[in-house]
């Protein structure tokens, strides 16, 4: 059975509100929180604010059901506030994997255990702050010829493989895939498996790892797993297709203190997406978490309704 997932922390757990992680990869989180409020990051550093990572994969869920009805969507949850949600929520996902009391959601202790956590046979895994934007049936057709894929590189708005560098430092320097895990598949394989349990050792010996690789990547999971798919490229494959659209500021061509979704046109019509009047053909890794608002997600809520009758009628 084919399908997708993603993973949602509890309700509003607490997070950079512009993820310093993801703005600045390259510094070491330690120091980064030594530098806050000084005048040379300030611009990079934005305040503090509460996440709703269960909202998200509700309305990635909703773009899912849109875009690729056939397959199901499951949620993997740590289930601190799942109970909580609306019952909307709660019944929009197809599967609801709730981790064990003695696991996290933390990365470094949960990307690798994907493979045995989802239910699925093949699997197209997404970050929650993703939205799909096309159907993706002619893609699992390519897909399924192979063990493990990712996206190499990130595209910008119009389409465009980004060349921006700034956030792949670390990436160029100890010579590692330019791997987007946050839009992944893989099926039920030994290959695979061998693939998951090598990521698993290199965040168990990250000290160690990045000590020999000189490296300051904070154990992100792009190069967690783009370190394992160097170490072991017979299990893994690049495919031109499958990339998301990353809206990160520097790969836009705006400044790191400028919003997107505020810079430039954005006009939503479910499915489509159309972005400074180009439609969005990739899946979108939106960044931005406060671009989610009420009103976005009934529109999803309200096509999705729509498309069901259509089908019933």
């Amino acid at each position: 059975m084919r399908g997708f997932i993603t993973l949602a922390h509890s309700e509003n757990e607490q997070e950079p509100g512009g993820s310093l992680v993801h703005q600045i990869s390259w510094r070491n989180i330690e120091y980064l929180k030594k530098l806050e409020g000084r005048h040379s990051v300030a611009g990079l550093i934005r305040d503090y604010k509460k996440v709703d990572y269960i909202q998200m994969a509700y309305l990635q869920c909703l773009s899912q059901k849109i875009n690729n009805p056939e397959y199901p969507f499951a949620v993997i949850t740590d289930g601190n506030s799942f109970d909580r949600q609306p019952k909307k929520i709660q019944d929009a996902f197809d599967k609801v994997i709730f981790l064990e009391k003695n696991r996290t959601i933390d990365k470094k202790r949960i990307d690798w255990q994907l493979y045995d956590l989802t239910p699925f046979d093949e699997t197209i895994k997404a970050e929650s702050d993703l939205i799909y934007t096309t159907n993706m049936k002619d893609w699992w057709n390519v897909l399924t010829q192979y063990d493990v894929a990712f996206g190499m590189g990130a595209r910008d708005y119009t389409g465009n493989l980004s060349k921006v560098r700034k956030y792949r430092k670390e990436f160029d320097d100890a010579f590692v895939p330019d791997v987007y895990s946050g839009l992944m598949f893989w099926k039920k394989t030994e290959r695979a498996k061998n693939y998951f349990d090598l990521t698993r050792k290199i965040y168990q010996n990250w000290d160690s790892i990045q000590k020999k690789l000189n490296t300051r990547d904070p154990c992100s999971n792009d190069f967690v797993f783009g370190l394992a798919a160097k170490m072991f490229p017979d299990a893994t494959n690049h495919i031109d297709f499958f990339n998301l659209v990353h809206m990160k500021p520097a790969i836009n061509h705006i400044q790191e203190h400028e919003k997107w979704f505020e810079k430039f046109s954005c006009v939503i019509n479910p499915p489509d997406i159309v972005i400074n009047n180009i439609k969005q053909k990739y899946p979108i890794h939106y960044f931005e978490k406060d671009w989610i608002t009420d009103e976005l997600i009934e529109k999803y809520e309200t096509s999705l309704s729509l498309k069901k009758i259509s089908i019933l009628t």
